[in-house]
């Protein structure tokens, strides 16, 4: 079994198999069930915010002395990201223990272990051997048939933002998606809903209710409100005021509420209120809305007031949010803004699209060389940008996309946001000082 040899998107996303568990919790049987010794879980589920809000609640967690582990998905530069012991990335060498390890049972039990199964049994027996306070445990995808929800007793379960996303799994309707990423809870447990769309809490709610779970329901048991230079956190009777997170977009206040309230409603672990706010200014997260301006990749090719962010939101939600952060960017500084975007086939790109068509004024359809396979064509991509009567053209890379809106644009400024992707960012990140 070579996990690491195998490139996810094919294992993944090549077939749509029955939803089922028994494998993984076969394979971890034979290792004695270490999915059943890790650290208390938070258990993180959502189609959009899930990376932030680990990386908010890491952040605090680490502010009040506690050891983490985490484990998200998917990796940027190096699937070490995805297993972080005590705070820090897996090392190779001990990541290369654990795949030979896995390997050497699979030969004497043969079973198919698709790329994150096998992912997931590493990393937790990886955490369940090296001590740590708390696991940050982000879903891979969905909750109730995820290798992750092999979990028995979680301090907390966490449920951000659900919108239309992997609808060839998780199906086809958001009341359909949130059922299944309702699957997280566990009888007893607790139940954080960050906001959702209307007709999501009530399946949400329903499913936590007959679990008898301890619910903290956006604009029920908590909210929030956006101020200028921060916002405040309504919860428990008690009111927060907290500054702007280090992460851009109003977005994050949302993300880092989600994080204060979940470590609010536990008793197992002790919070210092005074040191939220100082830990969420304290984030790092990329790829999320990150300002690329001071990089070599920028200066490369433009010298006056223009601006490059990056960010790797692929579905309808998530472009959403950066159509209302445009907005707000505008009214401190409007500028005509630009996107270099490359998408993966599965995703909904006429739906991504669709939120961001009339807040910018050009487009620039590439291609996704990480997986060129698995990436949307940049010529289709533009026949959508096109049908949409987004002003735009085809072109093959990214730093052939910077260079043409060098040409075009000659000295004005300009607002470019490459985005549509995790694989496209990691692709700029690996080279944005080179």
């Amino acid at each position: 079994m070579k996990i690491l040899d195998w490139p996810e998107s094919k294992i993944d996303h090549m077939t749509k198999t029955l939803p089922s568990l028994q494998s993984v919790k076969k394979f971890l049987n034979y290792f004695d069930n270490p999915q059943d010794k890790l650290p208390p879980i938070i258990h993180i589920t959502g189609t959009n915010g899930k990376g932030s809000v680990s990386a908010f609640l890491k952040s605090i967690l680490e502010e009040n002395g506690y050891k983490i582990h985490r484990y998200t998905s998917p990796h940027l530069l190096n699937v070490n990201e995805r297993v972080e012991i005590c705070g820090k990335p897996i090392s190779d060498k001990y990541l290369k223990e654990l795949e030979n390890e896995c390997s050497e049972m699979n030969n004497k039990y043969p079973m198919r272990i698709s790329y994150f199964e096998g992912l997931t049994i590493m990393a937790f027996l990886a955490f369940s051997r090296i001590p740590a306070d708390v696991l940050i445990l982000e879903v891979g995808m969905g909750g109730t048939w995820d290798a992750t929800n092999v979990v028995k007793n979680p301090l907390a379960n966490i449920i951000m933002p659900i919108s239309l996303d992997h609808m060839e799994y998780l199906g086809n309707t958001i009341e359909k998606i949130a059922k299944e990423k309702a699957g997280i809870f566990k009888k007893n447990s607790i139940a954080i809903i960050s906001k959702q769309k209307n007709g999501v809490y009530k399946v949400l709610s329903e499913n936590a209710k007959s679990k008898n779970c301890k619910i903290l329901q956006y604009d029920k048991d908590w909210n929030i409100e956006a101020k200028n230079d921060g916002f405040i956190l309504n919860c428990k009777n008690e009111k927060f005021n907290l500054p702007k997170p280090s992460l851009e977009g109003e977005h994050q206040y949302l993300n880092a509420a989600t994080a204060i309230v979940t470590l609010l409603s536990q008793d197992k672990l002790k919070i210092n209120k005074n040191s939220l706010s100082r830990a969420i200014q304290n984030v790092n997260w990329p790829g999320r809305l990150q300002n690329l301006t001071s990089t070599k990749l920028f200066k490369k090719y433009f010298d006056n007031n223009s601006e490059l962010w990056l960010d790797g939101g692929h579905n309808e939600g998530a472009a959403k949010i950066i159509s209302n952060w445009i907005t707000k960017k505008n009214e401190e500084n409007n500028k005509k803004t630009v996107i270099i975007s490359g998408i993966m086939k599965r995703k909904n790109s006429l739906a991504f699209l669709a939120q961001l068509k009339d807040k910018i004024d050009f487009g620039i359809a590439i291609n996704i060389h990480f997986d060129e396979e698995s990436s949307k064509d940049n010529i289709v991509y533009l026949e959508e940008m096109k049908s949409l009567n987004i002003d735009s053209v085809a072109i093959d890379n990214y730093e052939d996309a910077l260079k043409f809106l060098k040409n075009k644009y000659n000295n004005e400024s300009i607002r470019i946001i490459i985005c549509g992707s995790l694989y496209l960012v990691g692709e700029i990140l690996n080279s944005i000082d080179s």
